[in-house]
């Protein structure tokens, strides 16, 4: 038997309603009779008080122990027609008629349950036959009531066979759509990661080069400390110890910078402060902009807090520094300038990310956001990383675009949503 949590809600809602349905019904044997009979009334509160009892186990009952609990059901109320047929004309009473609606019935009360639609159609042929053998019903009377009766059946089990299939079609779709919404988060995790490596590994030279540098003069000073100490002991080397550890820290930097970069997560959103995020890019992209550019932050001190994931945050503007610096370095050897200005409209907080570089042509602005469109040198860049961009602020609830700046150079506007804990802050404070 194939049951969900909610199918099974529903069959314990019509399971409950058929108790009260069959007394209900009650009426039509005073109906039927002039007055109310024992059997009847017997066989009605039997028939019903089955159903009522099913349905308050039904919770607790397996899929299989529903389908039997179901099947039982078929013999109980195929019983209970009969006493209610033999009690109110036979052959002749309505009820007779009607009793070839009960694999019907079933088939609506256990949709995926063969087991049961078979027996209630076994049962209908049985009453059928005990019915018509009782009062020796002329044969040609006899076998159009069992025709019917299979017919009804036949329609009943062919339902529940088709519904079986469908549940299995159903259930075979939701899994394959569970197992592709899987592959498209690895897939998406492990595109995130490479646009992440990919900007690491344009970092990749200048880290070689900031690290040896620093290790270049303390491995210098270390030397100079042994031979100066084998020949004045008396000597102080403050000056040099100083410009070791100046060395390491340096290199303590860069290695933080890195690791902090790689650890951030790329799920789940947070209140997150712009400040912070950009001063993370800043200190990250310097390995490569430092050299080529100054950076120059004007933000405001109260700037509200952001909703957006920290880690693609800080992803986005140090990709915005990197690709600034690289459009610097093509257009002059003299370091540039980078502009990174904030702003608060409303309940939207803008970043500037301006440089003045040589700017985007105007022929290629339409194609900047989109995957794998890029003007660098093959091998220099992946074309993903605007495109990405973009996804990441769209997902936050926030925008990038890209504008003219008056003075030549290219302008990128960020644009994200104030953290909803903030404004409910900043009412608080109103209302007090």
């Amino acid at each position: 038997m194939i049951a969900s949590h909610s199918a099974t809600k529903d069959r314990r809602v019509l399971i409950a309603a058929v108790g009260p349905l069959v007394l209900a019904l009650g009426a039509c044997d005073h109906a039927l009779l002039g007055r109310f009979d024992a059997a009847c009334t017997a066989a009605r509160v039997v028939w019903a008080a089955y159903f009522l009892a099913v349905a308050a186990v039904t919770p607790r009952l397996s899929s299989k122990g529903l389908e039997w609990a179901t099947f039982i059901g078929t013999i109980v109320s195929a019983a209970a027609w009969g006493v209610l047929v033999l009690q109110t004309g036979g052959a002749s009473s309505p009820y007779f008629a009607a009793i070839i609606a009960l694999p019907l019935l079933f088939g609506v009360l256990a949709p995926d349950s063969v087991r049961s639609s078979v027996a209630a159609t076994a049962s209908t042929l049985v009453v059928d036959g005990v019915v018509l053998g009782f009062e020796r019903a002329a044969w040609g009377v006899s076998l159009t009531s069992l025709s019917l009766s299979v017919i009804m059946g036949g329609i009943a089990i062919t339902g529940t066979i088709f519904y079986r299939r469908l549940r299995k079609a159903e259930v075979a779709l939701s899994q394959d759509r569970e197992r592709a919404v899987k592959d498209l988060a690895i897939s998406e995790s492990r595109r995130l990661k490479a646009e992440r490596m990919a900007l690491i590994g344009r970092l990749s030279s200048k880290i070689a080069q900031e690290i040896n540098n620093p290790l270049a003069f303390i491995k210098s000073n270390l030397e100079f400390l042994a031979v100066e100490h084998r020949c004045d002991q008396e000597k102080s080397f403050d000056p040099v110890v100083a410009d070791c550890r100046t060395g390491l820290d340096r290199i303590e930097k860069i290695v933080s910078a890195l690791d902090s970069f790689a650890r951030m997560d790329d799920v789940g959103q947070e209140s997150c402060g712009v400040g912070t995020l950009i001063h993370e890019a800043s200190r990250l992209a310097s390995l490569r902009t430092r050299t080529l550019a100054r950076i120059h932050v004007d933000l405001p001190e109260r700037l509200p807090l952001v909703r957006a994931n920290a880690g693609q945050l800080v992803q986005v503007f140090a990709g915005l520094l990197l690709n600034a610096a690289d459009a610097i370095a093509s257009d002059r050897k003299d370091p540039g300038n980078i502009e990174i200005r904030g702003s608060l409209e409303g309940d939207r907080v803008h970043v500037l990310v301006e440089d003045d570089g040589p700017g985007v042509p105007p022929e290629i602005r339409p194609f900047v956001f989109e995957p794998f469109f890029t003007t660098k040198d093959a091998g220099k860049g992946t074309g993903l990383g605007l495109a990405l961009a973009r996804e990441y602020l769209q997902r936050s609830g926030g925008t990038i675009q890209l504008e003219e700046r008056p003075g030549g150079g290219a302008r990128f506007r960020v644009t994200l949503g104030v953290a909803q804990v903030q404004v409910a802050s900043d009412e608080a404070e109103q209302a007090a």
